[in-house]
């Protein structure tokens, strides 16, 4: 992931450069959210304009799998959306299948088993791109606005990774563990089981919080504390574990350092009027819905980034 560091730089300060001018934004609207939707979009190989079309299509898929409370319309409306992007993601398959590209998609059609045939079909392609829009666009979004505003809200923490940038990670993990994107998850029982003294037939729904297992007392010292420098920050399930572990985390972590590197570097005196965050409710990622900031003083004013373009 590396080599794609350039390109998301690019992207983190053409869309500095639309907002700076203004002295406060909306950081959820004009930047968090922006960010990895357009990252995914160029790596997969999609046009700069189908970054908008995923921002619903995502926010289809998480409605439809954590909020048990819609009504009957507002499922149809969700899985509408949905199969309205299966729709485009197909047809945007069929293309390159005419045309590889320099891209993800591309990669994953040319890609074949051991015995040479195809190793995945279109069923299957869609299927994963899905998956990675829908992985990598919500969550990253939630990670880069939580750290900001834990960073803001008590801003000797701000002006500390400002003196040492080699925080910056710290400050990443940190945000993973103590308000880490997602909150629960869905799972289906493989076979019957005990857990913690409850017997669990195979065929179970569960619902499981790994966001309980990051604030553990026993794992972490004063985890309901938000600490940079904590020994253990990066032994929490943000990204889940062993065979369930998120193939996203290095592209989630590079884009999170990446955002906060181009804010720290362009608006240094980003502050934040008092606020609590305000979610759309959600079992799995409750989403900020705003979060404003302001900033005075000399700026690093907009410039051309071009996009720059290289293979994954």
């Amino acid at each position: 992931m590396g080599q794609r560091e350039g390109e998301i730089r690019d992207i983190a300060n053409a869309l500095i450069d639309k907002f700076i001018g203004q002295g406060r934004t909306d950081l959820v609207k004009s930047y968090a959210n922006p960010v990895p939707i357009r990252v995914i979009a160029m790596i997969l190989g999609f046009p700069p304009d189908a970054a908008a079309k995923f921002r619903g299509w995502t926010d289809d898929f998480f409605q439809l799998v954590g909020r048990p409370d819609l009504s009957h319309q507002q499922v149809v409306t969700f899985w509408t959306g949905l199969l309205e992007s299966e729709r485009y993601i197909r047809d945007f398959v069929k293309e390159r299948r005419q045309a590889p590209a320099n891209d993800l998609v591309s990669d994953l059609i040319v890609s074949v088993s051991d015995d040479g045939t195809p190793s995945l079909t279109d069923d299957e392609i869609v299927a994963n791109t899905v998956q990675f829009i829908a992985a990598g666009t919500d969550t990253t979004a939630i990670l880069i606005t939580h750290m900001v505003y834990l960073l803001l809200r008590d801003r000797h923490r701000w002006e500390e990774v400002r003196a040492d940038r080699s925080l910056i990670d710290a400050a990443v993990e940190e945000t993973l563990r103590y308000r880490g994107p997602v909150r629960g998850l869905n799972r289906v029982v493989t076979r019957d089981c005990e857990l913690g003294g409850v017997k669990l037939p195979k065929g179970a729904r569960l619902y499981f919080m790994p966001a309980s297992a990051n604030r553990d007392e026993t794992q972490f010292e004063h985890a309901d504390r938000f600490d940079m420098h904590r020994p253990n920050k990066s032994a929490h399930l943000a990204f889940s574990a062993l065979t369930h572990f998120c193939i996203g985390a290095p592209l989630a972590r590079l884009e999170a350092r990446v955002a906060l590197e181009c804010l720290m570097d362009r608006i240094p005196d980003l502050h934040m009027p008092q606020q609590d965050l305000q979610y759309v409710p959600n079992f799995v990622t409750p989403t900020p819905l705003t979060l404003q900031v302001e900033w005075d003083g000399e700026l690093d004013l907009p410039t051309r980034h071009p996009v720059r373009r290289s293979r994954a």
